[in-house]
């Protein structure tokens, strides 16, 4: 990842599954991950048992060690992108990042 005073953003990647689980723990002290879903629909998870529905636009938004997974419901894609640094902790104090509520839909409004 490139670095910045504030913060660095990178890798990115996107991906693409049927069928597909992904658990992640996100390990850094200062790390946080977009997982945006672009198609289809999937399900997000936490290991107490915690589950919401996931679709186009659903973005999960994950902070320092924070433990949750995600599935796809026949097709989905995805773009995963890593970020850290001062200005992204900023942000978690503000509560941008809340382990409450994790997951955000955002319905499209267009034509």
């Amino acid at each position: 990842m490139e670095g910045h005073p504030l913060g660095r953003i990178g890798p990115c990647e996107i991906w693409q599954a049927r069928g597909t689980e992904v658990n992640s723990t996100i390990e850094h002290p200062t790390g946080y991950l977009l997982v945006l879903v672009t198609d289809g629909a999937g399900e997000y998870f936490e290991p107490s048992g915690t589950k919401e529905l996931l679709k186009a636009g659903s973005a999960i938004l994950g902070s320092p060690y924070h433990r949750f997974g995600y599935r796809s419901l026949g097709q989905m894609s995805v773009l995963k992108l890593w970020f850290d640094g001062p200005i992204f902790d900023t942000w978690s104090g503000a509560g941008v990042f809340s382990r409450l509520k994790p997951v955000v839909h955002m319905d499209h409004a267009g034509p």
